[in-house]
């Protein structure tokens, strides 16, 4: 029998803090805020490639 109400308690301990933890978590969570986005880049920016036309002329 004692050993029985030793293992409960042992339960019950590790779900308080279980419950504990969880709660801590979900208090100081902050929902995700978006980047400002800096800079658009277009799909050119993007090519391979894209600008070596220029590049020669320039040389």
């Amino acid at each position: 029998m004692r050993d029985i109400i030793i293992l409960v308690a042992v339960y019950l301990v590790a779900a308080v803090l279980a419950i504990v933890g969880i709660l801590g978590l979900l208090k100081h969570h902050t929902p995700a805020t978006k980047k400002p986005i800096q800079e658009k880049v277009s799909s050119e920016d993007m090519l391979y490639g894209w600008g070596k036309e220029e590049e020669e002329k320039r040389r």
